[in-house]
C-alpha cells in the first residue's frame, strides 16, 4: 500500500477494495486527520492490524478489513473507535 496517501490531509473516504493489493497496512494510515471510511477488504494484505489505526477514533466511522490474510491478535484498542458503526474483520487469520 502506498505510504504517500497520508499526504492527502483532507481525505475522508478511502476505498481500495478488490484491488489485489499485497503487503502490510502502513501504520501511517492512522495519521489521516479526518478519515471516516477506510475499506481495504478483499485484497491480499498480510501482517497485523496496526494499532495506529485507533488514533482515528475521533473520525473513523467504518473500517472494512475483511477477506485479507491478516494475522495476529485483534487490537483491543479498536474498542476506542467511538464513532465506528461498521467494523469488518471477517475471513482473516486473526486470533
Amino acid at each position: 500500500l502506498p505510504h504517500e496517501l497520508v499526504y492527502l490531509q483532507y481525505l475522508y473516504r478511502l476505498n481500495l477494495r478488490k484491488n489485489f493489493l499485497r503487503g502490510t497496512i502502513p501504520p501511517e494510515y492512522g495519521d489521516f486527520p479526518i478519515l471516516s471510511f477506510l475499506d481495504l477488504s478483499q485484497n491480499a494484505l498480510t501482517g497485523t492490524i496496526p494499532v495506529e489505526l485507533t488514533v482515528l477514533r475521533g473520525s473513523l466511522e467504518e473500517l472494512w478489513l475483511g477477506e485479507n490474510m491478516l494475522t495476529g491478535p485483534i487490537p483491543p484498542q479498536l474498542s476506542y473507535l467511538q464513532w465506528c458503526h461498521a467494523l469488518d474483520l471477517s475471513s482473516n487469520k486473526l486470533t
